[in-house]
């Protein structure tokens, strides 16, 4: 996480963003292309926009899903009280602490929820989630991709085919898009899996 005595770190995501260097080739880091949207100082005017937002959505989302979930299954108030106390620990990085948990609530979502359509939905933005997460912190490339082997396997458990697809599919097209979004070439791609190994 950031560390507030040393910002050196968060400025050099800004910088390589900025400065459009090609993660992989030109930049290896503990963060991916979408790094900077987990560092939230005004370094920058629009990617500190960009980073509330993402991390606005993040906790919106894990918020609204944690209280679904735990509503759906019944949970105790001690649960309630806990899990509002982790989220208040947590402060602003939700999207480093949060993210994979958002992401895991959507997956189980789409493979317990009895709604097909509302199952479907959340195969998709649990998808979108892991394939973002996973160009924000390069630890998150391997555990997203896990987590959408596990899903799969899961979903066609539980028959539901049309998630099984869905989840590594959203993944798919959401890494697609932010890779070259964020101005990343496709000769970037081996070099930078290679360096977050």
């Amino acid at each position: 996480g950031p560390d507030l005595l040393d910002l050196s770190s968060e400025l050099a995501l800004i910088t390589g963003h900025t400065s459009g260097l090609h993660w992989g080739s030109q930049i290896i880091w503990t963060y991916g292309p979408l790094g900077f949207l987990s560092v939230a100082y005004p370094v920058s005017r629009t990617l500190w926009f960009l980073g509330v937002i993402a991390q606005a959505v993040f906790t919106f989302g894990l918020v609204g899903m944690l209280g679904v979930t735990m509503r759906r299954e019944s949970s105790p108030r001690w649960v309630w009280v806990v899990v509002s106390v982790g989220l208040l620990l947590n402060g602003l990085n939700t999207l480093l602490l949060g993210g994979p948990v958002l992401a895991l609530l959507l997956v189980y979502s789409a493979v317990t929820v009895t709604d097909r359509r509302w199952a479907t939905a959340a195969a998709m933005a649990g998808g979108i989630t892991l394939g973002l997460l996973a160009l924000v912190k390069d630890s998150f490339l391997l555990l997203d991709a896990a987590m959408v082997v596990f899903s799969v396997v899961a979903c066609l458990w539980q028959g539901r085919r049309q998630q099984a697809w869905v989840i590594p599919a959203s993944a798919l097209l959401s890494v697609g898009t932010a890779w070259f979004g964020s101005g990343q070439g496709l000769t970037d791609v081996v070099p930078f899996v290679r360096g977050s190994l």
